[in-house]
C-alpha cells in the first residue's frame, strides 16, 4: 500500500460509527473554532463511537495538524470506499474539510475487485429473501426472521456516507 495525497470529498464510505447508531454526528453543531477550543479528554476515559471519542480526535487533528495512520481501500465492483483502520479518523477529516477546514490526509490507499461489506450483505439478503417461499413468511423460518432482522438493522443505519 502507497501513501497518497488524498481529498476525502465526494466519496462514499462503508461506516460504522457514532452517527450509524444515533443518527447525529457530534460534529456537525460545532464549528471549527469551537472544536479548537474542547478541552482536553483523558484518553484511557473515551469510549469508541462515543461524541468525545469523534470530536477529541477533531481537536487533536485540527490543533496538532496531525496527520493520522488510515487504510483505505477502493472496492472496485461498487465504487464504495472502506477502511481496514481508520473509519473514524477519515470521517473526521471528511468533516472538517466540509467546514472548510483544511490537514493534512495521506492515508494508505489500495484498491481490491471486489464489493464492500455493505454490499456483500445486501447482496447476500436480497439473494436469501429472493429464494423465501410461502411457507417461510407463513411459518416466520430462521431465513425468513433473519430477511426482517436486516431489514430492520438497514433501517436504523445504513453505514454508506456520502461527504
Amino acid at each position: 500500500m502507497d501513501r497518497v495525497k488524498f481529498n476525502p470529498l465526494g466519496k462514499t464510505y462503508y461506516f460504522n460509527c457514532n452517527k450509524c447508531k444515533t443518527g447525529i454526528c457530534p460534529l456537525d453543531k460545532l464549528t471549527l473554532e469551537e472544536i479548537r477550543n474542547l478541552q482536553e479528554i483523558n484518553k484511557y476515559c473515551i469510549k469508541e463511537n462515543s461524541e468525545e471519542y469523534c470530536t477529541d480526535w477533531a481537536r487533536k487533528i485540527l490543533v496538532y495538524d496531525y496527520s493520522p495512520k488510515v487504510w483505505l481501500i477502493l472496492n472496485t465492483e461498487c465504487g464504495h470506499y472502506s477502511l481496514s483502520d481508520g473509519q473514524h479518523r477519515t470521517c473526521i477529516i471528511a468533516r472538517i474539510y466540509q467546514k472548510g477546514g483544511k490537514v493534512n490526509f495521506e492515508p494508505y490507499f489500495s484498491t481490491q475487485a471486489s464489493l464492500c461489506l455493505h454490499c456483500l450483505n445486501k447482496e447476500h439478503y436480497i439473494k436469501l429473501e429472493n429464494n423465501l417461499n410461502l411457507l417461510d413468511k407463513l411459518v416466520k423460518t430462521k431465513k425468513y426472521k433473519e430477511v426482517i432482522e436486516y431489514k430492520k438493522r438497514q433501517q436504523i443505519r445504513n453505514g454508506l456516507y456520502d461527504f
